[in-house]
């Protein structure tokens, strides 16, 4: 935040915070309890109810809930975990603690899904889950993961709001687990996270494992709390969701008229997927590093929306990851977020159409 300040960039992602946020937050403080507590359980019941009716158990992060995902599978040294390499490397470091090894594959040509092939080619018995991980907003059809015959969890993370064939992300998998980080979607506050999953044992079993003090049947606990006071941003934002989206998606819309009118590539469309444009992803024609130095030259704080791709973090055969490799040289994301102003999408729109 220092450096955008002392550059003037326009910002890359804001979170959106207005009255209902504030006075939910005040509400909750005037009542001197901030703890977990029954805003909490509200917002989780609410969270349910947006997905399907599936369970639903707030965490302190994403990462924490994905660590209750892994725990709940029972994850030891040495089991294998497929994932994409295009995905934030922080995943690993939950991988890390199990001593798990990450079995890293290319994603798919068409969108943002690991390979099928490469996902086919990879598993064995040592495979004890699949993890999905559709980015910027873009949902991705996780249902055929399960032919696998292994548990598929579904980082929605980035794609909570989005849809495939009507179902929404986040409760289409065996497990999912969300983030609330200050500039997702939605925020509770800076932090937070959620598990979601669809079986009711696995539900019992989660509200064991995450107790505050350890039982007879439950020796150790990892109490991840989300507070009260998280909560009630959560429940405003949440209410709010329809309208952030579409606050997004005209802004994505100008994007890719402007994009259009240049003769350039826009994000890719598809009549059964509905997407909530967590980021407007453009592809560079020229080289990376010289767009991302001519949006800071006209004061916009572009970036690479993967900084590094998880087989290159691990020293891994770039030839075994064509179209992440492509990605990574062409992906750039720009700002998009309900609270832009009218006159730096406008300048972002200018600037798209030159790189």
């Amino acid at each position: 935040m220092a450096d955008r300040l002392i550059n003037n960039l326009i910002p890359h992602s804001k979170p959106t915070i207005r009255k209902n946020e504030l006075q939910n937050t005040l509400n909750c403080m005037i009542t001197d309890y901030i703890g977990p507590g029954d805003l909490v359980r509200q917002f989780e019941k609410s969270l349910s109810s947006a997905l399907n009716g599936f369970f639903v158990k707030t965490t302190s992060s994403g990462l924490t809930a994905f660590f209750l995902i892994l725990k709940l599978l029972d994850i030891k040294p040495g089991d294998q975990i497929i994932l994409p390499s295009y995905a934030p490397l922080k995943l690993l470091n939950v991988l890390s603690y199990f001593q798990a090894e990450p079995v890293v594959v290319d994603k798919e040509a068409g969108d943002y899904a690991p390979s099928f092939e490469a996902v086919e080619k990879k598993m064995n018995p040592r495979v004890k889950a699949i993890l999905l991980v559709p980015l910027f907003g873009q949902p991705i059809h996780t249902e055929k993961y399960s032919t696998f015959k292994v548990p598929v969890i579904e980082d929605a993370a980035q794609s909570f709001g989005s849809e495939f064939q009507g179902r929404k992300s986040g409760s289409r998998a065996e497990f999912s687990f969300l983030s609330f980080y200050a500039t997702k979607l939605i925020t509770t506050g800076g932090t937070g996270g959620a598990v979601v999953c669809q079986n009711p044992e696995d539900y019992q079993r989660l509200i064991s494992l995450s107790a505050d003090e350890p039982s007879e049947t439950q020796k150790t606990t990892y109490p991840f709390y989300m507070s009260d006071l998280q909560a009630s941003m959560g429940i405003a934002q949440l209410t709010s969701i329809d309208e952030l989206i579409q606050s997004r998606q005209k802004i994505a819309d100008f994007y890719d008229s402007k994009m259009k009118i240049a003769g350039k590539e826009t994000q890719p469309l598809f009549i059964d997927r509905k997407f909530s444009y967590y980021r407007y992803i453009i592809k560079s024609g020229l080289d990376i590093e010289e767009s991302l130095q001519l949006f800071k030259n006209y004061g916009i704080d572009a970036r690479k929306p993967i900084q590094t791709p998880i087989h290159r973090f691990l020293s891994l055969e770039k030839k075994e990851f064509p179209e992440t490799e492509k990605a990574f040289r062409e992906n750039i994301s720009v700002p998009i977020y309900p609270t832009l102003k009218k006159s730096d999408a406008e300048l972002i729109g200018k600037i798209i159409t030159k790189v």
